[in-house]
């Protein structure tokens, strides 16, 4: 019963802020992947902080990820919409990139690259393929136009 007291909640705040800063609620469904590809990379301070090994692929990370979906919700929730084309184009590319790669891993892993022992490298392969599905899912949004764009 509290689940669905949540859920209600959180559709009803997303309906008001909607209108509240003039965006439709279809374009704020749109923006919770830029928004969780804005705040997972920033999971990886605590680690980059610990571990001077977790600097660059942190900051490689939050460099593109975080900011280029930032200049994209800023560009969106301002109503700007050749600035919103741009930084999804900008974003489209970066998926891909993440996507390409990530994915590229697992299938090297899977063919026998890696060197671990104990046949890991068929289970981080294949955790490799799992972790670039919703790369490719967001990059497929990335292609849905919102509506204030021409």
């Amino acid at each position: 019963m509290k689940i669905k007291r949540v859920i209600l909640i959180i559709v009803i705040i997303l309906a008001v802020s909607g209108s509240a800063w003039g965006v439709a609620l279809g374009d704020i469904l749109l923006t919770l992947p830029p928004i969780s590809k804005v705040l997972i990379p920033l999971t990886l301070l605590p680690e980059m902080i610990s571990d001077p090994d977790a600097i660059i692929p942190g900051a490689v990370a939050i460099s593109f990820l975080s900011i280029p979906n930032s200049m994209l919700l800023i560009n969106i929730y301002s109503g700007n919409s050749s600035g919103t084309q741009l930084w999804r184009n900008i974003t489209k590319f970066t998926d891909a990139a993440m996507g390409l790669t990530v994915g590229g891993i697992g299938v090297w892993l899977l063919a026998g690259g890696g060197q671990a022992s104990g046949g890991w490298d068929m289970v981080i392969g294949t955790l490799y393929l799992l972790m670039s599905l919703p790369i490719w899912g967001f990059f497929a949004l990335d292609f849905i136009p919102y509506s204030f764009e021409s």
